[in-house]
């Protein structure tokens, strides 16, 4: 998910992409794939490489091309609509292909790149996520069987204050045993719960989530740090062996 606007966010743009680019090179389909971006900086008219986007200054590897399938775009990528895309609490006449159709047996990645702040994710620059309203939908996606495990990723400024709304182990053992969860979630060796969250971000409290790869023909950075130290150490697992402690 990319959530900011704007052609100077470039770089928020080339970040979602080249984590839907890793998942497709490691063999998720697209059907199993959602992309959301906010702008569309292929097809700014300040772009001198029409309908491409690079995250490297060796322009080597056009992440949008012409396979890339974005899912939402634009102004239809809001706050409300990315927290029902999670909840699955959309009208019935969206499509399957623009739904997150997972399950209790799916591992899920949420990636989020924007603005941030202190408890907050900038939407189109005029709206924000709260660290709350994260934490609640996916607590509720959590308590739906909407996954097995889930891998929050967000790289933005202060991107850990987005992660401190989540369930401590002990609020998390409550809301499954609640929920008549408690008996799935039971970790069979030490009789432990798992809520199966596991979250990183790019920038603690008062910390920013700086760019990389400037360069002179686009005009501007290629990509942030985070996401692309990460995505080099992704790249040099094996797909079929690594694990999420791998990474």
């Amino acid at each position: 998910v990319c959530t900011s606007r704007f052609w100077f966010n470039y770089r928020h743009v080339s970040n979602a992409l080249a984590v839907y680019g890793a998942a497709r090179a490691a063999g998720v389909p697209d059907s199993r794939v959602l992309v959301l971006l906010a702008d569309d900086a292929g097809c700014n008219a300040r772009n001198v490489f029409p309908a491409a986007v690079f995250d490297h200054p060796s322009l080597s590897r056009d992440l949008l091309g012409r396979h890339a399938e974005v899912d939402y775009r634009g102004y239809s990528v809001t706050v409300d609509a990315f927290l029902r895309l999670l909840t699955d609490r959309l009208p019935a006449s969206v499509p399957a292909s623009r739904r997150l159709l997972s399950d209790s047996a799916s591992n899920v990645l949420l990636y989020l790149t924007g603005h941030g702040g202190d408890h907050f994710l900038k939407f189109q620059d005029a709206d924000e996520l709260t660290a709350t309203a994260l934490s609640e939908a996916i607590i509720q996606m959590r308590l739906l069987q909407r996954f097995h495990r889930l891998f929050l990723m967000v790289d933005t400024c202060q991107a850990g204050t987005m992660l401190e709304g989540l369930p401590s182990p002990k609020e998390a053992a409550d809301l499954l045993d609640r929920a008549g969860l408690a008996a799935a979630a039971r970790d069979p060796t030490d009789g432990s719960l798992d809520f199966g969250v596991i979250a990183a971000g790019s920038a603690r409290r008062s910390q920013n989530s700086y760019s990389i790869h400037s360069d002179s023909t686009v005009g501007l950075s290629l990509s942030d740090r985070f996401t692309s130290i990460l995505l080099e150490s992704v790249n040099k697992l094996s797909p079929k062996r690594a694990s999420l402690m791998d990474l």
